[in-house]
Formats: C-alpha cells, structure tokens, sequence
C-alpha cells in the first residue's frame, strides 16, 4: 500500500502508511513472541543466556539524555 502510495504522488500518506505498519508489525510479533513461543524458545540456552544478559547493564556503560546527545552532535558539527 505504501509503496502504491509513493508511486502515485502521495508521499505522506505513504511515509505514515508505511510507519504504522512498521509499529504494527513490531507489536503483533512482540506479543506473538511473549504469548505463544517464548516458553519453548527459553529451553534454548542461546535464548536464555541472551535474555538474561540483555537485561544487565554493560560495565561501563552510561546512560545520556537527550540534551547531552543532542550538544555533542552539535559540537561535532560546528568543528567540521
């Protein structure tokens, strides 16, 4: 439909066609995976030892808001 869309001139309609598809698609499956197969994936070990360490923050890792991305992209930029 969005490609469709596009075709035809229609360049929002299809960029808003296309993004709730996408946020659609992610839900559905999200709650396909949660409700119907993540007991039989977590007999996986791969799956099991993923999820746990998805969880974990990484050592040295530090969360930034969006004020300190957003200066150091300007920052980067105003050097160039």
């Amino acid at each position: 439909m969005a490609a469709y869309l596009a075709a035809t001139g229609q360049m929002v309609s299809s960029v808003v066609t296309l993004i709730v598809g996408e946020l659609l698609t992610l839900v559905l499956v999200e709650r396909l995976f949660t409700a119907l197969t993540r007991d039989k994936l977590m007999k996986i070990p791969a799956f099991v030892w993923r999820t746990q360490n998805s969880a974990k923050p990484r050592h040295g890792w530090k969360p930034r808001g969006l004020a300190s991305n957003s200066r150091a992209i300007s920052k980067a930029a105003r050097s160039m």
